[in-house]
């Protein structure tokens, strides 16, 4: 395993978060699921190609429940995250509502991906205008169906990846920018014209 991910799915209840998560892992989907009490987790690993390398990804999922009443337990979750799928659903104007809410629960240095889930469902509460407002990656994407469900993650894993990889290329390069520097610095040993030093 080259890198280890921790991305968390947020959101409003009801919107779809526990579906996507298992259809994209199980392969499956429920008709009726349970809404999520605290936070449901899980893993998968998978190759990520960045720049012609493939790199083995070890992703922990973490499924939030949306209810305001849980939110002191999944908050504590969100410490360490490198990723936050922001999910409402397109037939629901009230959880597109609360997106920016979501947002604002993580700083800069989390990467995000906003989606728009149930996109199976004829009819959109939600417009492509007040998406784009948002200014925020964004993808649509029906658990029910499948569609863009592997994209959305492998995405999200390429995205983390290639952060990771900058970073340590950034890393490496002001580590040998200062050795450079500290071997610049050494004060140089004189020699005398008989050998001795002076």
């Amino acid at each position: 395993m080259d890198y280890l991910i921790k991305v968390l799915i947020i959101g409003q209840s009801n919107v779809g978060k526990t579906s996507l998560l298992t259809r994209y892992v199980d392969k499956t989907f429920y008709e009726d699921t349970m809404t999520s009490i605290g936070v449901d987790f899980k893993l998968i690993t998978l190759p990520i190609e960045v720049n012609g390398i493939e790199h083995i990804v070890k992703m922990q999922l973490w499924d939030t429940a949306g209810q305001e009443r849980f939110q002191s337990v999944t908050r504590q979750f969100y410490h360490g995250a490198h990723a936050a799928i922001v999910v409402f659903a397109l037939d629901d104007a009230a959880s597109f509502q609360r997106i920016e809410y979501w947002m604002n629960q993580f700083g800069d240095k989390c990467i995000m991906k906003l989606v728009g889930n149930k996109c199976d469902k004829p009819q959109r509460s939600v417009t492509e205008r007040a998406i784009k407002d948002l200014n925020i990656d964004y993808i649509q994407t029906s658990a029910k169906t499948g569609e863009n469900v592997k994209e959305l993650f492998e995405d999200i894993a390429r995205s983390v990846t290639e952060k990771f990889i900058r970073e340590k290329i950034r890393s490496d390069g002001e580590k040998a920018a200062l050795l450079m520097r500290q071997k610049q610095e050494e004060p140089q040993t004189r020699r005398s014209c008989c050998g001795g030093t002076g």
